[in-house]
């Protein structure tokens, strides 16, 4: 239980790099294309895709369909 906890409080403390705050800030929960992506962050492609894999490893944000992003929504529960 007291894992569970940490990880948890762990997630909820990630420090983002303002580049990833910008693409994390266009991302909601209704799916939003790769291109779209781009065009509001004004980042060329290949730093949205890295940046968008550096999201999903730490558990932000999940790919629903080919090139479309959604956040996770935050666990509260025990």
């Amino acid at each position: 239980m007291e894992l569970i906890l940490l990880i948890k409080k762990e997630k909820n403390n990630i420090v983002l790099a303002s580049e990833e705050e910008k693409v994390y800030g266009s991302i909601c929960l209704i799916p939003k294309s790769i291109d779209i992506i781009i065009e509001e962050t004004h980042l060329t492609p290949l730093k949205v895709c890295e940046i968008l894999l550096n999201l999903e490893l730490k558990d932000m944000i999940e790919q629903v369909s080919h090139n479309y992003y959604v956040r996770k929504m935050c666990d509260n529960g025990d």
